[in-house]
């Protein structure tokens, strides 16, 4: 009998080679156009663009997380996938998560306000497209040190990409003019501050709530929380001033326990 030969071992995987596929480059550019421009354009439903950046996203964050890591084993590859998807049902499913994210971005300089909506969960298919689409691209031979560099280029590109997503959009994120009703943080401390607006279905009768608004709004007609970082000295809008009518919100931050 011959002996039983060594199987070889497994080929070793190059997620940065991803980062030169079109499907990846496509998605990093929808994401890039979504975020700094369409949101804020008017061009497209909010209810589209909202969607746009998570679809995008589930292609461009493991990719880069993975190469970004060094991994270099299919587990390893798999295992960043569940690590942005984790992440990311986190983040729609508990405010509290998305608070306490919004906190600890604030703090590396990256500024976020997330909004939990489970809806969003939609994209999370995409995840498991990514992690078999790309596997024949982490296999392409790189032969020569350009690539090399153009891989590194790109993954500096999706990093302050998925880092800008939702963050401050220049001077809207924190505007202190033109709104009826906003807050001042005088403290020399960020603060995470938590605004949830009534529900669309809500009617208020403004005289009545004006003579007892704690017992005329119970927490039950207020939508989900949206969490904003407060820098020191900073202002945000919470109600604006187009508004037609009385309108209330509910405001929330650690600070004020």
């Amino acid at each position: 009998m011959r002996p039983s030969e060594p199987h070889p071992a497994p080929r070793p995987i190059r997620p940065a080679r991803v980062l030169l596929h079109p499907l990846w480059l496509g998605a990093l550019v929808v994401l890039v156009l979504n975020d700094q421009w369409l949101k804020h354009a008017d061009v497209l439903p909010p209810v589209l663009t909202g969607k746009l950046s998570d679809f995008a996203g589930m292609l461009v964050a493991p990719a880069l997380l993975a190469a970004m890591l060094g991994v270099h084993t299919r587990r390893g590859w798999w295992l960043a996938h569940l690590a942005v998807g984790s992440v990311f049902t986190a983040l729609q499913l508990s405010p509290a998560f998305a608070t306490q994210w919004s906190a600890s971005m604030g703090a590396f300089a990256f500024p976020w306000w997330v909004t939990s909506d489970p809806t969003d969960l939609i994209a999370l298919p995409l995840l498991f497209g990514s992690a078999r689409w790309f596997v024949a691209a982490m296999a392409v031979p790189s032969r020569r040190l350009a690539r090399r560099s153009a891989e590194a280029g790109a993954a500096g590109v999706g990093l302050l990409c998925c880092m800008a997503t939702s963050q401050e959009n220049g001077g809207e994120w924190f505007p202190d003019v033109d709104a009826e009703a906003w807050l001042h943080n005088g403290t020399d401390d960020e603060l995470v501050i938590r605004v949830r607006q009534l529900r669309p279905s809500v009617q208020l009768d403004c005289d009545a709530v004006a003579s007892d608004p704690a017992g005329l709004l119970p927490a039950s007609l207020f939508d989900r929380a949206q969490s904003w970082t407060l820098p020191p000295d900073a202002n945000m809008a919470v109600l604006e001033s187009d508004a037609i009518g009385c309108r209330v919100a509910m405001i929330d931050a650690d600070a004020f326990a």
